[in-house]
């Protein structure tokens, strides 16, 4: 039995690009006994230059199924078939790892009908598909689509059987045995809902078989994190116990920082008995506020603690230092009641006039109060009013984060052609974030790594 398939893709390397279609008939060396192709959803952009060589365009596959949906389909038709391509290389390293991103190993034996032709008949100029059918009568239609170049394919594989009725496949590289992706884990889990785990960023719950949620995280690839954690759960003395997982559940956020945010706020609203907290201590001190006796808002620098509420958190004393003084410059703040000098009595600033005298009461404490509450808003960001852009759930969307005085207001999605260059019709989509999550505080600590083309003030 063979399985004869053709590819067509974003371009050239299995490791970086990814399907658009596939092609696959089924032949017993005699007739052809079954026929399947569609369009696949990439999940990214088709370069302008493979649509020019294929015809097939962002439009055409997006409402095409993604490959895991088809993936089935795929092995089951190539089952115990030798799998054969013209450059069989080519189509079954991306078969390959497309099945190797969802967990699987995916085997079959290989024929190559341009190394076969080589050999079976010698002398020709050239051995591509396309010279190769002229050469030997076979007709050709959609050329570079993969109906059109599987069909070429079998009729040549005819002709090459014709020659040799005793062709055999080559069997792949690795002939060690294919292992089970979800061994070892859970036999409750049903294998269905583990194959469909997207290899994307978002959440991901685990639930027992009521429902509740025992265990939620966010990641920057579901699928990969989520088997992981299942196993690590099945090994080790965990928070949770894995024979109570009975589903997995999932949501795409598109980027990293979307992710954390959602699962800071579904966690908020939800009973979960345990959330992972990976969060790396990058903001080592944080700028606390209190009243002192005469009423004075003032600030100090100090390490964070867990658990403290802080007005802003930075890196390192340096930053805290850097940033209140470049609020006192603008804003006229006294040294002293900021955190910034120790001395006793009058600031440095007040001879120069640069303090206007709160630190010795000629300023009251109502108006000094508004006055430092209005220069350290957005303490800790960029701009003032920014907007975050990041990737969107699928190559037709893209993700705004809206920061509005120091506040994380929302965010949405919008569809590529839409312009966040409109910031009234943006902030009139946002979902809101409640307080209680701390938004503001999981985007200043995430802003280091964002690319300066992401932020963009308003």
């Amino acid at each position: 039995m063979f399985a004869v398939i053709d590819l067509e893709t974003t371009g050239g390397s299995a490791s970086r690009d990814k399907i658009t279609e596939i092609a696959i008939i089924v032949h017993d060396g005699v007739r052809r006994l079954r026929e399947f192709t569609t369009l696949v959803n990439p999940e990214r952009p088709i370069p302008h230059y493979i649509t020019d060589i294929t015809g097939i365009s962002d439009d055409m596959v997006a409402d095409a199924p993604k490959f895991y949906e088809v993936a089935k389909q795929v092995v089951e038709l190539t089952e115990g078939c030798t799998f054969v391509a013209h450059n069989v290389n080519f189509d079954y390293g991306f078969l390959r790892e497309e099945f190797r991103q969802l967990g699987f190993e995916y085997q079959r034996e290989k024929l190559c009908t341009v190394r076969t032709s080589r050999k079976l008949i010698p002398g020709l100029p050239s051995y591509s598909l396309g010279k190769l059918c002229r050469t030997l009568g076979i007709p050709l239609y959609d050329r570079h689509r993969a109906m059109g170049d599987a069909d070429a394919t079998t009729v040549l594989l005819e002709q090459l059987l014709a020659i040799n009725p005793n062709l055999r496949g080559r069997p792949p590289f690795s002939r060690r045995p294919t292992k089970d992706p979800y061994a070892g884990l859970p036999p409750q889990l049903d294998r269905g809902n583990l194959d469909r785990l997207p290899s994307a960023p978002g959440l991901y719950f685990m639930h027992d078989v009521a429902g509740n949620t025992l265990f939620a995280d966010k990641t920057t690839n579901i699928r990969r994190d989520a088997l992981k954690n299942l196993k690590e759960f099945v090994r080790t003395d965990a928070s949770i116990d894995a024979s109570e997982v009975c589903e997995i559940t999932w949501e795409r956020t598109g980027n990293e920082l979307l992710a954390m945010l959602r699962l800071s706020e579904t966690v908020h609203k939800q009973d979960v008995s345990f959330v992972r907290n990976r969060r790396k201590k990058k903001y080592r001190v944080g700028v606390f506020a209190y009243r002192d006796q005469r009423d004075y808002l003032r600030l100090h620098i100090v390490k964070r603690r867990p658990g403290q509420q802080y007005i802003a958190e930075f890196p390192t004393e340096d930053d805290a230092r850097a940033a209140l003084e470049a609020r006192m410059r603008k804003h006229g703040l006294c040294a002293n009641m900021i955190g910034l000098s120790t001395a006793g009595g009058p600031c440095a600033q007040a001879s120069s006039g640069k303090c206007r005298g709160a630190c010795q009461g000629q300023e009251s404490p109502d108006a000094y109060n508004q006055r430092l509450e209005n220069a350290l808003r957005g303490l800790g960001f960029p701009y003032p009013r920014f907007f975050l852009l990041g990737a969107g759930r699928n190559q037709d969307e893209v993700s705004v984060i809206c920061v509005d005085d120091g506040a994380c207001l929302g965010y949405a999605y919008l569809n590529a052609e839409e312009s966040w260059q409109d910031p009234e019709a943006v902030l009139d989509l946002l979902h809101p974030l409640p307080a209680e999550t701390e938004p503001a505080r999981i985007v200043r600590q995430y802003l280091p790594k964002m690319k300066r083309k992401q932020i963009v003030p308003y």
